[in-house]
């Protein structure tokens, strides 16, 4: 899959499950609604496929031309535009760095070729800017907020499992790695305290010291991408939500209604909520996440069988129609993937068998021709130089020449061999796979 199919197939998946979330989010449990934020992060960190399929979004930009443009352009560095409309390229590769691949067997118009020109000037152009991108926002803010709370932190003797520092001037207690940063102040108020750490507790236990670190790699890869930033907020919002009905399965129903005041008080305190970039969670997220993290806590969501399976259907359909690929034909097969790495037992096999320079005693053998069609290459087999491949002969014993062919074409100076058609052609079919009249 190439990259721009890539993001097509992230952006349908991101909208499809925003879709979900707004019809049934209400009706959802927490921990489902959540949940399917891990198909989008499988996509916007995978950019393969996983099956092929004719109805799918890859298999539909397979069809535009700008796709079909980069998938030909894969593996290339020029193009030349030839006599006969066909397309020809330079691989990047330095496999046969001389010999020109076939991009567009067909005809192609000027103006086509002109686009096709602009998206590989547009590929090399963006590529390595994209790639900067993509070290920079990660870690320029993670190691920013990392050093910035390391600096002010002091560790504080709490009921927790994993350590817990009190932090000055820290824009909303969280969970960074495998630990918890609490603000000064939630710190010396024993209640807070404890909803804060059942919380990041909770965030804990769901493994969102992973989960955010990876949706952090899947927004640094895609930085370019608004969709994917919209998807990263409401995935943290509802990893918050989730986070909550853990909390309050721990700290018992009695406490629901302290702990949603809890996240009012915490709010008023003007804490903000981290950068979306930073791996780390966030105990309060603005002023319309909090509206409906409250209104969740008042009122636990009753997921019925209809809800919780009309949303598994819809995200089935979302995640087959992005998942699956346009099947591969030999046309359009990118010139890289067409490349297959060896084992090491056929790499041996190849040099010490097949290449090996000389067949049978030196004394009734021959060379090996096959290292005579290894070092010749053509663009086109009626391009192919006879004289070229089979110089030193076809391995077998050449045919004496008759008295009217040695006087036309033999000589004195230097030996003649006379090979018969049908000699060459088994010789020319077991290396090529093709017959001389081809």
């Amino acid at each position: 899959m190439d990259k721009l199919t890539w993001i097509l197939s992230s952006c349908v998946l991101i909208a499809a499950v925003a879709a979900i979330r707004a019809l049934f989010g209400k009706k959802l449990r927490p921990g489902i609604r959540y949940a399917l934020w891990l198909l989008v992060l499988i996509r916007l960190l995978y950019p393969g496929t996983v099956a092929q399929s004719p109805v799918s979004v890859p298999a539909a930009a397979a069809r535009t031309e700008i796709v079909q443009n980069v998938e030909a352009l894969r593996g290339v560095q020029s193009i030349e535009h030839m006599a006969n409309g066909s397309v020809e390229g330079m691989p990047r590769y330095e496999i046969m760095p001389d010999r020109p691949v076939t991009v567009a067997p067909e005809p192609v118009t000027p103006e086509r070729f002109a686009r096709m020109q602009t998206t590989l000037k547009a590929r090399d152009l963006i590529l390595p800017i994209w790639y900067v991108g993509i070290a920079v926002v990660f870690a320029a803010t993670n190691l920013r907020f990392y050093s910035s709370v390391r600096a002010r932190r002091r560790r504080i003797e709490a009921d927790c499992p994993i350590p817990v520092y009190a932090v000055e001037n820290l824009s909303s207690s969280c969970l960074f790695g495998r630990a918890v940063y609490v603000a000064a102040e939630t710190a010396q108020d024993e209640t807070q305290l404890r909803h804060v750490l059942s919380h990041e507790l909770s965030h804990y236990r769901h493994g969102d010291w992973l989960w955010s670190l990876l949706r952090c790699a899947a927004l640094a890869i895609h930085w370019y991408n608004p969709l994917v930033w919209w998807a990263a907020k409401l995935s943290r919002q509802d990893s918050e939500l989730f986070a909550d009905a853990g909390a309050l399965s721990r700290l018992g129903e009695d406490e629901r209604e302290n702990y949603g005041v809890t996240l009012i008080r915490l709010s008023a305190r003007h804490e903000t909520k981290a950068p979306l970039l930073c791996a780390a969670t966030t105990m309060t997220n603005g002023k319309a996440a909090l509206r409906e993290r409250v209104t969740m806590i008042a009122r636990r969501p009753r997921m019925t069988a209809a809800v919780l399976a009309a949303v598994l259907l819809i995200a089935a359909v979302a995640a087959g129609c992005t998942f699956t690929g346009a099947k591969k034909t030999p046309d359009n097969t990118p010139i890289d993937a067409q490349i297959e790495t060896i084992s090491p037992a056929e790499l041996r096999w190849f040099n010490e068998e097949f290449f090996k320079p000389w067949i049978g005693s030196y004394e009734d053998g021959h060379l090996n021709l096959h290292l005579q069609f290894l070092s010749s290459t053509y663009a086109a087999p009626e391009d192919v130089d006879l004289f070229e491949l089979f110089y030193c002969g076809t391995g077998e014993v050449a045919e004496p020449l008759s008295a009217d062919e040695q006087e036309r074409f033999g000589s004195t100076e230097c030996p003649t061999d006379k090979l018969s058609t049908s000699a060459m052609d088994a010789v020319f079919y077991e290396n090529t796979g093709m017959h001389l009249d081809e």
